[in-house]
């Protein structure tokens, strides 16, 4: 990093990619000026007598230009200039209970206006209820309505209760209810049907086991959690049969356990339901990024890597068909280089290799993905 006379960033750059820096310059006033960065381009910002931002340029010579009302939040953006065509208008104040916040936002596209409208705050300042509008000549062509209405309660503490769901084509209008134990944790959501009928948690807030949907088409799921460090360790997942008053072993979908590294990253997944034995195997080098993927023959664990040291493969199809042994390499500034998926047999001949082009032939954009190369 460099710094100019007045301690504000005036560059940054990467031992592996020294030319191309970013950087930035100030006006006399300590503002910001351009911002080079090497993908982007160029952004120039001028500003108006009371230090907002008027013009922004891109490095396709594309300007927006901002318009500000009294208390300097922005009132409209134009292209171009303050004659351009008009992109977005903002009001504020207007809604019931919003004084000092935003009461609509108006987009155009093709000078064609989209506009979202809060019609009433809490005393809270959360929205009470919101209109969402489309132009008549999009709503006629797509056979929509022309608005939209969402209304919204909350409990004392702040926490959506309600939520009021406009009809949409053939989707009936609904309201949705939201309840919570005494700790703020949603416990279920229901509206026309069951959608969450119950969940537990623990002490922590880890959600220990929930129910979707409703009778007779509930699905219940379980987890477990490390002790020491909270991540998810177990979790079985169990659908619902007739006659079913909660959960059957025999009605097991999925079962999945997961290991992870001492960073955090995850190192293996075993499933076991279903007819279906897999275990996915990961590995990461120092920097935390991706190595080698691969569904393991040995069900226990991934210690023997997926080839031996012979080059025997040991990595396996799996029962269902869906394995694979994938490995990645990466350039120095992290972006991936390769990826070869390679033949579970072992067979180098039948890998498919992937390899990942950076940047422009004129040396510009050089962190930008230009090309993909498959053998």
């Amino acid at each position: 990093y460099a710094y100019d006379a007045q301690g504000q960033l005036s560059k940054a750059d990467h031992s592996a990619d020294r030319d191309r820096p970013w950087s930035w310059t100030y006006d006399r006033r300590g503002r910001l000026d351009t911002a080079v960065d090497p993908d982007s381009g160029t952004t120039t910002t001028k500003y108006d007598s009371r230090d907002r931002p008027e013009t922004v340029t891109n490095s396709r010579g594309i300007t927006t230009w901002t318009e500000y009302d009294e208390l300097s939040r922005p009132k409209r953006q134009r292209l171009g200039g303050e004659t351009g065509t008009v992109l977005s208008e903002y009001t504020y104040d207007t809604a019931a209970g919003g004084k000092g916040l935003p009461s609509s936002v108006k987009r155009f596209t093709d000078g064609l206006p989209y506009e979202l409208k809060v019609d009433g705050f809490t005393s809270d300042y959360q929205p009470t209820s919101t209109t969402l509008s489309l132009p008549p000549s999009i709503a006629d062509t797509w056979g929509v309505a022309a608005s939209y209405k969402y209304d919204y309660t909350y409990t004392d503490t702040g926490q959506l209760k309600e939520a009021s769901l406009p009809a949409t084509g053939n989707v009936a209008a609904e309201k949705l209810v939201v309840r919570y134990d005494k700790d703020g944790l949603p416990l279920s959501v229901s509206g026309k049907d069951w959608y969450g009928a119950e969940a537990v948690y623990s002490s922590y807030g880890q959600l220990l086991r929930s129910t979707l949907g409703a009778q007779p088409n509930r699905v219940w799921t379980q987890s477990t959690y490390d002790e020491a460090g909270g991540e998810l360790t177990d979790q079985q997942v169990y659908r619902e049969k007739k006659g079913d008053t909660s959960v059957v072993g025999g009605n097991l979908v999925s079962h999945r356990s997961y290991w992870y590294n001492n960073a955090g990253g995850v190192t293996s997944i075993r499933e076991r339901s279903l007819g279906i034995e897999e275990r996915q195997c990961f590995t990461y080098d120092p920097l935390g990024q991706l190595t080698k993927a691969w569904t393991a023959k040995d069900q226990n664990s991934c210690t023997a890597g997926p080839a031996g040291p012979d080059g025997t493969s040991n990595a396996t199809a799996g029962t269902d068909g869906s394995g694979y042994w994938q490995e990645y390499e990466y350039d120095l500034l992290g972006n991936r280089k390769k990826l070869s998926e390679k033949n579970l047999a072992g067979d180098t001949t039948k890998d498919a290799v992937t390899t990942y082009a950076y940047g422009k032939a004129d040396g510009s954009q050089p962190r930008t993905l230009t090309k993909l190369t498959k053998k």
